[in-house]
């Protein structure tokens, strides 16, 4: 397999757990946020259903965040841990002079603050938020998985890439839909639970980026 394009999610990938529900569960101790990609409403709903239902969730999960100012949400981010070893993996794929981008369904200036801590200058597709001044004014688009899928078919196009070109990794049933655009062997599971998830993918990681870096760049074993 000849990688020229990696595609990496955010939440559970980037960083160990939920980015937003870390901020959540310290602002509101006492809640127990909604799941966004919930395996049973997953089960029971189709595609446009399930859309519907993570546009709901995440939209519920952004309106609560906005009780405070973004700032405040910024510093709670800053404790939720990063995966070890993804900012040397993007370092690599970036010194290899890889196409990368990141998608996720997160809030963008949570993203883009995320690639900060990462020293990661990586475009990325994510939920849009307006924000005025220090705080969140309105929901402008949530990135659902149908859309997830649309928005790398779009970038996979621009960047005149072949499906085995493409490398995606991800941990959640949200990822499933974009996944499908490239070979079995060409996707990765990182820290995911669902079997489905597990089933769909050739290539499964938990924890630490150091493993996949390794078989990415050096080894060999999935490029």
């Amino acid at each position: 397999m000849s990688i020229k394009a990696i595609v990496i999610d955010v939440g559970h990938v980037l960083v160990q757990g939920s980015l937003l529900n870390g901020i959540l569960r310290e602002r509101y101790p006492d809640l127990r946020p909604k799941v966004l990609y919930d395996p049973e409403v997953y089960r029971q709903v189709g595609v446009e259903g399930f859309d519907r239902w993570v546009e709901s969730a995440m939209t519920e999960k952004i309106e609560m965040l906005a009780a405070d100012p973004v700032s405040a949400s910024l510093r709670a981010a800053e404790r939720v841990p990063l995966t070890p070893y993804a900012a040397e993996f993007i370092a690599t794929a970036r010194a290899r002079e890889l196409a990368l981008t990141c998608i996720g369904a997160v809030p963008d200036f949570l993203v883009a603050d995320l690639l900060r801590r990462l020293d990661a200058q990586v475009p990325f597709i994510s939920s849009r938020v307006v924000i005025d001044g220090d705080r969140i004014s309105s929901v402008a688009s949530i990135l659902t998985p149908s859309r997830k899928r649309s928005e790398l078919r779009k970038w996979k196009y621009l960047q005149g890439l072949a499906p085995n070109e493409l490398l995606v990794i991800g941990d959640s049933l949200g990822d499933l839909q974009m996944m499908e655009l490239v070979p079995r062997d060409n996707r990765v599971a990182f820290n995911a639970t669902e079997n489905a998830v597990l089933e769909f993918c050739a290539h499964h990681y938990q924890g630490s980026m150091d493993r996949l870096l390794e078989n990415v760049f050096y080894e060999q074993a999935i490029c």
